[in-house]
């Protein structure tokens, strides 16, 4: 086995990531596309692979519906978090990061999608009380899929 000359020899094929990505899926990864397909919504990438600048970038899901009283498809990209780590903070910035460079990427790319963060009720009751947290998600314009576990539905969409 020789040495990597550069960090830039460190890479890794789309399979590559795929199989990584398949090993690291959120705790509530199959509960949230229940409670989407319970709502309406067809999962149609998982994950949804996005190629922007030689980078590969993998968002949970890509879900779309049909949306009979505009006759048109609704096509949203979700990125799940479920704020584990013993800082809300930390996990929060972390989401933050993401969400923003997902979001900024799909604009680039000229995507149809809307970019949502999927979450667990019990988290979203906690995130809320927080002042701070709060005026973030505002500020970055965080649009929101609340999910109860338990039953496997959504129960809140905030844009």
């Amino acid at each position: 086995m020789r040495v990597m000359e550069s960090f830039h020899e460190f890479r890794y094929s789309v399979e590559d990531w795929k199989s990584v990505i398949a090993m690291a899926k959120d705790i509530y990864h199959n509960i949230l596309i229940n409670a989407l397909v319970k709502d309406g919504w067809q999962v149609t990438d998982d994950p949804l692979f996005i190629k922007y600048f030689e980078k590969h970038f993998y968002i949970d899901f890509g879900a779309e519906k049909f949306l009979v009283a505009e006759k048109k498809k609704k096509r949203i990209a979700i990125e799940l978090k479920s704020f584990l780590n013993p800082s809300n903070i930390y996990d929060f910035h972390v989401m933050i990061g993401q969400y923003t460079n997902y979001k900024m990427i799909l604009k680039e790319k000229n995507s149809e999608r809307d970019l949502f963060l999927g979450i667990d009720e019990n988290t979203y009751n906690r995130l809320k009380e927080s002042m701070g947290l709060k005026s973030l998600f505002y500020l970055h314009n965080v649009k929101l899929i609340v999910f109860n576990p338990e039953i496997e539905e959504i129960v809140k969409w905030k844009n």
